[in-house]
């Protein structure tokens, strides 16, 4: 994240600032990039590993008729979430 003005940038700022793209949000939080070592059940997720998964829950979280009625904090909050839902799978995978 960012300072402007001699103060952090928002979730909200820095998502916005992002347009939500999967790759500049996750080149902000590098602890991210530990789940592409952790391999899903395949019978539960075919996508191969969490860091895969995560990125096609934030897609389809972005992409969803309901997105374009949140207000940007709504957002905010919803992406966060769908973007760390998995982060503690490194730990109990």
């Amino acid at each position: 994240m960012t300072e402007k003005a001699g103060r952090k940038e928002s979730l909200e700022e820095l998502f916005a600032r992002l347009k939500y793209d999967f790759d500049g949000v996750l080149r902000e939080f590098p602890c991210l990039y530990e789940l592409e070592e952790v391999e899903q059940e395949a019978e539960y997720h075919g996508e191969g590993d969490v860091l895969e998964h995560t990125r096609r829950v934030c897609q389809s979280v972005v992409s969803g008729p309901e997105w374009e009625r949140l207000n940007e904090r709504d957002r905010a909050i919803l992406y966060t979430a769908a973007l760390f839902h998995d982060i503690g799978k490194k730990y109990c995978t």
